[in-house]
């Protein structure tokens, strides 16, 4: 992935999901609070820590120093208005520390990286063994739209501060929301720096190392065959411990059958008239299935069904249904 997602992103999750995504963030930022919390590097992880990370760190550190004074000294009764302002400075240097770990460019090795280092070992199972794909892969998802989502959050908060610094040099708002650089533009260029899995004469960033491995998840599990939830007790089907006779599934899909018959013959084909009773309405031209077979001496790939029927059924069958519709003055005026 080379070239940004033409979708539009939002993170509309379930609770769960965005629960669980939150969780891997949060074990990032410990991770990394706890590594650099270290005095003597050889104790951490073999990762490498930059200026900026360290000064981010510094900064949170001391942000939530201050917090935890001034709570100390209310004794826990700190006004709103100052424990929410308080709050808010953390969110922010926490922000910054993440920005500045999704921003990392390796030189020699991907795990020079902190967010690298973290996945190693957030992989380790209790048991000493690695976790599989199925259980690392979400990991991983969660990672890229959390990614995401803060990067729209910082490109909001620097667009903010730009407008706010406009108007406190004396531009007036409008001016300044002219001035400061627009969000999409920010989106874009970080993306670019950050979220891409390879662009040209671009350094390596971690993000790389997500996708690339999550990219081999997906691909595994769509080539590897799960345990299932269905098995057969004689002619009873049972699934995750519910019983159902043979007979009566077959009840079940000929009742669905008859319904996806009438859905077929009214609504698409415009077969008004059509009862379930009936095999097949006689104004649809039958489909010579015995004639219908497929070319072996053609290497294209696939097979399609409607150019064999077109061919085995002649012309007619491509027209008949909007010759009905153009005969019928009724159809043509819906």
């Amino acid at each position: 992935m080379n070239t940004a997602s033409r979708k539009p992103f939002n993170f509309r999750h379930k609770q769960e999901t965005k629960r669980r995504y939150a969780s891997i963030l949060k074990q990032l930022i410990i991770y990394t609070l706890r590594c650099l919390d270290l005095e003597d590097p050889t104790e951490r992880p073999p990762f490498k820590v930059s200026r900026q990370q360290q000064k981010a760190y510094e900064d949170l550190m001391a942000v939530g120093d201050e917090l935890e004074d001034q709570w100390k000294a209310a004794r826990g009764q700190l006004p709103d208005r100052v424990l929410a302002q308080l709050m808010e400075g953390l969110k922010r240097e926490t922000l910054r520390l993440f920005m500045t770990i999704l921003r990392q460019q390796t030189k020699d090795s991907e795990h020079e990286s902190i967010m690298v280092s973290f996945l190693c070992v957030l992989s380790i199972a209790p048991d000493g063994l690695w976790y599989s794909y199925d259980t690392v892969t979400p990991w991983l998802s969660g990672l890229v739209s959390i990614s995401r989502l803060l990067i729209l959050r910082e490109a909001h908060l620097i667009r903010w501060n730009a407008i706010k610094a406009g108007v406190a040099s004396g531009l007036s708002t409008e001016e300044a929301e002219l001035n400061a650089p627009g969000i999409l533009n920010l989106v874009e260029r970080r993306t670019s720096q950050c979220m891409l899995s390879s662009t040209p004469g671009a350094e390596a960033t971690p993000m790389q190392y997500v996708l690339r491995l999550r990219s081999y998840g997906i691909a595994a599990k769509s080539n590897t065959a799960a345990p299932g939830h269905i098995s057969w007790d004689n002619l009873d089907l049972v699934f995750k411990g519910n019983r159902l006779p043979l007979p009566n599934l077959a009840q079940l899909l000929q009742s669905s059958l008859i319904a996806a018959r009438k859905v077929l013959f009214q609504g698409l084909l415009l077969q008004k008239d059509y009862s379930v009773l009936d095999e097949q309405p006689v104004t649809i031209p039958a489909i010579p299935w015995g004639k219908m077979q497929d070319n072996a001496n053609d290497d294209a790939l696939g097979y399609s069904v409607a150019d064999s029927l077109y061919q085995a059924a002649g012309e007619e069958s491509r027209t008949w249904l909007i010759s009905l519709i153009w005969n019928s003055p009724e159809l043509r005026a819906k």
